[in-house]
């Protein structure tokens, strides 16, 4: 991926992340810097990773933060003891497949259009994502309430250059759509 390209998408996913969680009503800032994965702290984590697929780009999304972090942001009641740690995981699925939704209304401006797997979702302690080696990446890392949250985009997409641009429909975020 040339600079132009990820600087775009690296641009346009900070984007989504820090909209999705403003939506939410919290703040999330952005680290200038990525915290190296070694001095990331231990404790429990939850991770989500969604593929996706297009004619013109192809790859995925993970995001990872704290156990504690994402338990705080859920949208709904917490569930009884014996169903905590599947809603704890569905929620983590849902917010890795919104940030893939909104980084694909921002893409969709420059006529990159793809369909968005099922999120898999996982947990464990101090979780750590690595790009395979001459793959193209951006990794971005942010601060909420003092815990570190990290976003991973592993993608690759048809290096003829970007294709021409065209008026998409773009579903706003929150919107639902029945097909």
């Amino acid at each position: 991926m040339d600079t132009e390209h990820q600087d775009y998408f690296r641009g346009s996913l900070s984007q989504s992340v820090v909209e999705f969680f403003r939506d939410y009503g919290v703040d999330c800032l952005s680290e200038e810097f990525a915290i190296p994965q070694a001095d990331q702290p231990e404790g429990s984590q939850m991770g989500s990773v969604v593929g996706f697929k297009g004619q013109n780009l192809r790859g995925g999304l993970a995001f990872v933060a704290p156990a504690s972090l994402v338990a705080k942001m859920l949208p709904v009641p917490k569930a009884e003891e014996n169903r905590a740690e599947l809603q704890l995981r569905d929620w983590t699925g849902e917010i890795a497949n919104q940030l893939a939704g909104r980084f694909k209304n921002k893409l969709s401006a420059r006529s990159y259009d793809f369909e968005v797997g099922t999120a898999v979702c996982f947990r464990g302690m101090s979780i750590r994502l690595s790009f395979m080696p001459n793959n193209d990446g951006v990794s971005l890392s942010y601060s909420i309430d003092s815990a570190g949250i990290r976003v991973f985009l592993d993608c690759s997409f048809v290096t003829d250059g970007a294709p021409e641009e065209h008026e998409m429909r773009i579903v706003p975020e929150g919107d639902v759509v029945i097909f």
